[in-house]
């Protein structure tokens, strides 16, 4: 017997993942600017195999953690500008090949056609369509 699939039970499931996914990237995050700041430690104090290191210094933390985050939102804000132009942009990204819809390739005309059926049944204007070999 078939297992039918529980649209609620999946989107707990979803958002149970979801907090997992957030919570190792505010780890990660944490982690850089540790990182970044046993580096700079390191450099300003003359390595750490040095007589004596000076692991508390605020000035230092918060330089490091302020450059970790500014790159980090920085490269976020990029990846964010170019998702917002489109799906278009997105399967051209990853390869993708416009699919016109005059296309005399049985197999496209094909694929045009249930998109066409699926956005009609739906309500939605037909989108354009691209084929990812």
């Amino acid at each position: 017997m078939a297992e039918t699939m529980n649209f609620f039970r999946a989107q707990d499931e979803a958002r149970g993942r979801t907090r997992w996914l957030v919570a190792l990237l505010a780890l990660a995050v944490v982690v850089l600017a540790g990182s970044l700041y046993v580096m700079a430690v390191a450099a300003l104090g003359g390595g750490l195999a040095g007589p004596r290191v000076d692991w508390f210094q605020p000035r230092l933390f918060l330089g490091t953690s302020g450059v970790a985050i500014a790159v980090i939102l920085g490269g976020s804000l990029l990846r964010i500008s170019e998702l917002a132009r489109g799906g278009s942009v997105v399967a051209e990204g990853l390869g993708g090949r416009l699919v016109d819809p005059g296309s005399s390739d049985p197999e496209e005309k094909r694929l045009i056609n249930v998109v066409q059926e699926m956005a009609l049944a739906s309500g939605l204007p037909v989108p354009v369509c691209y084929v990812i070999e």
